[in-house]
């Protein structure tokens, strides 16, 4: 199987795959997500479930940052301390066996409920109740309710309950295809040249860590069939509108009377020097 197909080593806790692209007639292709309430319903979801401030955050990281949830879950508080913005951690990749290769970006808000987490709800939980300050470098950031490191199984579990309880059918990787398919269309939004659109697109693959450059490249292929869609629409609307003003002109000449001049006598008009010769020889 190509690499593009997105196939993974099957996971026994986990029944929907993470794989992105689908094979269609021969060729793979992606299953673009493009619904920009995708996250809030996530929320909504989560609240409904009863999520704990540790599943919120989690969620939202993963929508603000696109990264796996691996690379969430398994955070450390010196990853955190690792970053001079306070927006940001430092995390591993796929493939790159443990070492903090990459850094994540979110939110001011998520990080407001992130330190409200590590200094109330996790403080609990932690064997010696330490807060953000006391924690050394390698403690998780997310543990369980017995202070343990938490797993990906364990938080999985409350990810599916949610989604079972609100009928949506998402695995958690869908995430990062969200966040990037939402990031491509503000590229294509804010930029003014080509050279900028591929400035833009190159410190997204660096952010992303895609090892083959050429991933991006079939998220760039739906926003092309898009902006062709949204052209020929143009071009429909424009042919409708013309075949209206094209209609109503013909309904309007055809409800115009011909306009009939009474004249008096053949001087009245202007005729050919022969033709005017002849008539005046008939009077």
């Amino acid at each position: 199987m190509p690499s593009i197909g997105g196939t993974e080593d099957p996971i026994p806790t986990r029944r929907l795959t993470d794989s992105f692209f689908k094979l269609i007639n021969e060729e793979w292709q992606p299953q673009i997500i493009d619904d920009p309430d995708l996250p809030y319903q996530v929320y909504q979801a989560g609240k409904k479930a009863n999520w704990s401030n540790r599943e919120m955050i989690i969620a939202r990281m993963l929508f603000e940052t696109g990264a796996r949830a691996s690379e969430i879950i398994e955070l450390t508080i010196g990853d955190y301390r690792a970053r001079k913005s306070f927006q940001e951690v430092s995390t591993f990749n796929k493939g790159s066996h443990g070492r903090k290769v990459k850094f994540l970006r979110f939110s001011k808000d998520t990080v407001k409920r992130l330190n409200h987490y590590i200094n109330t709800e996790r403080k609990q939980l932690d064997p010696n109740h330490w807060g953000f300050d006391e924690l050394p470098d390698d403690a998780p950031i997310f543990v369980t309710e017995w202070g343990t490191p938490l797993t990906y199984e364990s938080w999985y579990y409350h990810w599916n309950k949610a989604m079972q309880i609100n009928e949506l059918k998402l695995n958690p990787h869908k995430a990062r295809h969200w966040f990037v398919t939402t990031r491509l269309r503000e590229i294509y939004n804010i930029s003014q040249t080509e050279a900028e659109i591929q400035q833009r697109k190159d410190e997204l693959i660096k952010y992303m860590k895609w090892k083959n450059q050429d991933t991006i490249k079939v998220y760039e292929h739906y926003f092309d069939e898009e902006k062709h869609r949204n052209a020929h629409d143009q071009m429909l609307e424009s042919m409708e509108q013309r075949e209206r003003e094209y209609n109503a002109k013909r309904k309007a000449k055809r409800k115009q009377k011909p306009q009939l001049k009474l004249i008096k006598n053949s001087r009245d008009l202007e005729f050919d020097q022969d033709l005017q010769e002849l008539l005046d020889g008939l009077e």
